[in-house]
């Protein structure tokens, strides 16, 4: 006797990310490559102060809207990549947050000149920071790994491996970066 292996249905929690990130993965490319930058030689030097360039913020930029699309994909699917690819995004958007406010808290004499201050970046990214967490926190629910076919995923292994992948990105980047300008 044969036995059917039907996979349990997607959670609607699932189907509404993957729609956002297919959505989102698209707006990047779409802002990629129709909108024409502005300013981008000012832009630039900007960027080279902190050690990047323009061409490396395209790059970081096409990494996430091909992340973005390719884990909507995989989520829509039902794929493991797909859990690992979306979960990966929140990993490195928490990251790439905590990493945006510590530099706000170091430019806090600058930023109390400008309109928006301290406290608006401080909420910006604090929030991103919130919704990342409970998003990333629903991909680890049981009825969720069960629908990837990732019920024995180990938790913290899992999340320190994608913790691993965005420091070597990140390293790599400012190294290029580096070498740019």
């Amino acid at each position: 006797m044969t036995e059917d292996l039907v996979s349990p249905p997607r959670p609607l929690g699932v189907a509404i990310l993957a729609v956002l990130h297919v959505l989102g993965g698209l707006g990047i490319l779409t802002v990629q490559l129709f909108v024409q930058p502005r300013g981008v030689e000012e832009a630039d030097q900007v960027m080279r102060n902190f050690g990047f360039t323009f061409e490396i913020a395209l790059a970081a930029f096409a990494f996430l809207a091909l992340l973005y699309l390719g884990s909507g994909i995989g989520l829509w699917l039902g794929k493991a990549w797909g859990w690992w690819t979306g979960a990966f995004a929140y990993v490195y958007r928490i990251l790439a947050s905590l990493n945006a406010l510590i530099t706000a808290f170091g430019y806090s004499a600058e930023l109390a000149a400008e309109t928006r201050g301290l406290a608006f970046y401080s909420l910006k990214f604090g929030a991103r920071i919130l919704v990342s967490v409970l998003i990333l926190t629903y991909f680890f629910r049981p009825r969720v790994l069960s629908f990837f076919g990732l019920s024995e995923v180990r938790k913290l292994r899992s999340v320190g491996i994608m913790v691993a992948i965005y420091l070597v990105l990140a390293l790599a980047t400012t190294l290029v970066g580096s070498l740019l300008s």
